[in-house]
């Protein structure tokens, strides 16, 4: 089953852009968010989000096994 996942428009201050399921209680105010497109796994999602923020990760709290994209970790 396809989700919708968003990325956070707005970077972190070390230049992250974070990618949330549709349901994350974290997910940023519309006017902050990009909607990426619907996807199996966060995996597809980041993947997605790298092509318009390379610096992308996803949530530590709907993503916490996708959250070190510094290290490259995106195990489901």
């Amino acid at each position: 089953m396809k989700n919708r996942f968003y990325v956070n428009s707005m970077a972190y201050s070390d230049g992250y852009h974070e990618v949330h399921h549709e349901k994350c209680q974290l997910l940023p105010n519309a006017n902050q968010q990009l909607f990426l497109g619907y996807f199996e796994n966060f995996s597809e999602a980041i993947g997605k989000s790298k092509r318009i923020y390379p610096l992308s990760m996803g949530c530590q709290f709907c993503c916490k096994k996708k959250h070190d994209s510094k290290q490259g970790i995106f195990e489901l």
